[in-house]
Formats: C-alpha cells, structure tokens, sequence
C-alpha cells in the first residue's frame, strides 16, 4: 500500500466516524428522554464505529455497563434501575444507582466538633461530608493524593443537601462524619451521594428529619441555539423552550455532549440544594420551570425505593458509639465539679471510665456532658455529678438557708501573671498530652507535650513523674 492510499484511507474512515455522530445525534434528538432508547441505540453504534475506528468503539463501549440493559422491555414505561442493601452499623451502606456506585459510611462520635480550614480561617462542624473520586472510579490509573477542586465542590454540594435535615444539637448531640467513596461513575456522583449519605445515616441511626435524594437533569439543544443573537434572544428562547430535550440522571457522555447539568437534591416537598452549570447563553424561566418538575418526579422515584429499602432510622445506635447523658446544673457549681486542675474530672472518668465529660456554660447555667461506653457507668457518674453540685449548694452562701452556714472569708489568691517564669513548680499529674503543674498553692495548670521541652518527647510518662519540680512560664491566660 503506497503513502497516498494510507492516507486516503484515513480520510475515509475519519468521515465514516463524522457521519456515524451525527447519525447518532440525530436519532439522539428524535428519542428524546427515553432512556432505554438511548442505551440502546449507542450500543448498537458500537460495531460499526468498530470497524471504522477501533479506539472511539473501545472508548464508548467502556462507558456503557458490561452487563445487559437493565431496562425493562420499550412497552413498558421508562424507570431507573435501583438496588439499595443497607447494612448494619457500623459497616458501609451500600448504593448501586444507574451506572454509578457509591460507598457510603457514617461516623457518630462524641460532641467534638470537626474542625477545617477555609481560606479566611478555621470553621467548626458538627456535620462533615467527606467525598473521594479515585482514578479507579473511571478506569483510570492516576496519582491518588490531597483532594481537589472537583472533590471539594462535589462533596459541598453533597454536605448542603443533607445539612438541612440533620438533626439539631439538642436531639442529637453528636458530631457526624459521612464519607463517600466513589467506586464505579458514569453519572453524577455528588447526586450518588446524597442518596448513598441518607441510607448511611439512616442505618447508622441519625433521626433525620426528612429523607433526601438527588438527581442530575440534563439538556439537548441543536448547535445552532447554543449560541444565539443578542438582538433576537426572546424568539431565539421561544425555539429553545420548543425543541429543547430534558434529560433525567444523565449519563457522563450526556453530561459531556449535553447543554446543562442541573443537579437538584431535596425531599418531596422542597429542594436542599442545587447546583447548575451551563454551556449556552441562557435558559428560559419556563424552561427551568419544566426542569425542576421533572427533577421532583426523579426525587420522588428515588425516595420510594430508598424508603422501600430503609424506611425510618435505626432504632439504636451502634454499640461502638458513646453514650450520651446531658445534665443541667448551677453556673455557681461548675468549680466545683471540675476540682482544682481539673482533679474531679479526671478522677470521675478514671474511676467511672468515661470517654469524656464536657462543661460548657449556657446562659446562666451549666451544661454537663457524659460520655462513655456503657449507659450503667452514665448513671454513675451522674449521680456524682448530683452529689458534687448537692455539696456545692450547701456550702455557698447564696443557698436556701445559707445564713446559717458558717462561711469564713479567704484572703484573695493572686493570679498568675503572664510571661512569668515560675521556678520549682510541682508536677501534680502526669498524662500523654501533657503534665498538670502547681504554680504555687491553689494554683494549677496544664503545660502541654509540645511545650514541655525543645525536643520531642514521645511518652510523658518516662520523662516527668509526680512530684518532679520543673520551671514553668506563663505564656496567656
């Protein structure tokens, strides 16, 4: 084969494949929103482009599943493919939804609110998405680091749709982590996961308030619209509103030779979030209007067999969880629960092996909070709570009957200054994040690990014991 007969023959096969598209768009347009037509007809697309182009035959059949359609037969109507299999806490839930997988695991843990960098600072949550897209995903083999700009766009999105229906501090006093792992994408996955994180947290047993779900709409224009003239757009708008095609869970090859990708996630009542990006120089409000309800008849099948599969949260919580006891007690009794250094609250959670107990002041009041593996070592630990602010009301003068309590008055305790150096301070305890020093009496405080010495010190314990005497500087208060 001579030079001019290779290259004539490329010439051939690059038209063939240019034909084929538009061929395919084509019929694309005619079918509309029918799905089931749509997968069919770009696998019947995959032998010929086989026989023109090896490659673009080899890259469109990867993005369409290997298995046989899902679809039901053309007489009956169109409907999403849905399998959900929750499982029990703390494992996984699992979500399979149109070509698109997604694993979806919840983390409950004590009121320790998460916290993450933004560019103008650190910011506090109780409710954390966090959303990984591999290479994998997609078929690739690629460099799996720090996150991206797609994760973390994609994972917000995710986080606002349910942030609206979690629950609030007071009913559910815990902070909670959903990851989301994308394991096989074709469709949108930040949608994928807003589904996936409602089951998650549904099994994980978090009283949300409503279940959400997403979806992702999509539009198909003729090129000649995509980009239209300014001095003609309300009739350009009225053609638009007329030949446009709306399309339902789009697939990635609709995402990329579509018009919109308008993701809308909610209840059946109201919408959580949206997110919409767009290729031509604009839509039509009636446009958008047709969008929206028919992304509420997406949400609505969505939600009938998630309910179907998970209809109400768990009733308890994961055995792996730490329960909770909230206690309201006086402000005036807060000192005295928490001991010099903190010495009451360390001996309850050693005594009564407490994950943690937490005071923080609301209003005029104090709130306590217990937590720990067994709701028995709770009810303890409570009850000394109880005793210790029964102690505090019988010794403090502005109690019922103070008058009769013999009160004597202290000399005033100086207060540290800062910047001091203290010399032979005494080690009152000693733990892995650092010692508890007596500045003078009556007087502790907490020298952290990282500031113990210029060098990095690994256990505490071998290097400081109780009774050490060590210089200590004030450095804030």
């Amino acid at each position: 084969m001579t030079l001019g007969d290779a290259g004539s023959r490329q010439r051939s096969e690059t038209l063939g494949v240019f034909v084929s598209v538009c061929l395919c768009l084509c019929l694309w347009k005619r079918i509309g929103a029918c799905r089931p037509l749509r997968g069919r007809l770009l696998r019947s697309l995959i032998p010929l482009l086989n026989s023109l182009s090896p490659s673009l035959a080899l890259s469109l059949s990867l993005s369409l599943p290997l298995s046989p359609s899902p679809w039901p037969p053309l007489t009956a109507p169109p409907s999403l493919p849905l399998s959900f299999a929750p499982s029990l806490s703390p494992c996984p839930s699992h979500i399979a939804r149109s070509l698109a997988a997604r694993l979806a695991h919840t983390c409950v843990c004590a009121p320790l609110c998460l916290s993450t960098t933004r560019a103008d600072g650190e910011e506090a949550k109780r409710f954390y998405l966090q959303y990984s897209f591999p290479p994998s995903c997609v078929g690739e083999c690629g460099r799996i680091g720090g996150i991206g700009r797609r994760e973390i766009g994609h994972g917000n999105l995710a986080e606002r749709g349910l942030l609206p229906v979690i629950p609030s501090e007071d009913e559910f006093p815990y902070t909670i982590r959903l990851e989301s792992l994308i394991t096989e994408s074709c469709g949108s996955s930040s949608m994928g996961s807003v589904c996936a994180g409602c089951l998650a947290l549904y099994d994980a047993g978090v009283p949300l308030k409503k279940a959400v779900a997403g979806v992702a709409m999509g539009l198909l224009l003729p090129e000649n619209l995509k980009r239209g003239n300014e001095d003609d757009k309300a009739s350009i708008m009225k053609i638009m509103e007329e030949e446009a095609v709306i399309l339902t869970d789009i697939l990635g090859l609709e995402d990329a030779l579509g018009t919109m990708d308008f993701k809308v996630c909610g209840d059946a009542k109201g919408i959580s979030a949206f997110q919409l990006d767009i290729k031509c120089e604009g839509l039509s409000t009636n446009l958008l209007n047709k969008a929206l309800l028919q992304a509420k008849e997406g949400r609505l099948h969505m939600l009938f067999h998630m309910l179907k599969a998970q209809p109400k949260p768990a009733d308890q919580l994961a055995p792996s969880v730490p329960k909770m006891t909230t206690i309201t007690i006086p402000q005036s009794a807060i000192g005295k629960i928490i001991g010099p250094g903190g010495s009451n609250i360390r001996s309850m959670i050693e005594e009564f092996q407490l994950t943690n107990i937490d005071i923080q002041e609301v209003g005029s009041d104090g709130l306590v909070t217990i937590s720990s593996k067994s709701a028995e070592n709770n009810a303890k630990a409570e009850d000394k709570v109880r005793f210790l602010v029964q102690e505090a009301a019988n010794f403090s003068p502005n109690a019922p009957g103070g008058s009769k309590t013999v009160t004597r008055t202290r000399r005033a305790m100086p207060e540290p200054e800062v910047g001091k150096v203290y010399e032979d301070c005494t080690v009152m305890g000693v733990h892995p994040f650092g010692c508890f020093v007596e500045l003078f009496p009556g007087k502790e405080g907490l020298v952290h690990v990282s500031e113990l010495s210029d060098r990095r010190i690994d256990n505490v314990e071998e290097e400081f014991k109780v009774g050490d005497k060590i210089p200590v500087k004030v450095p804030n208060l």
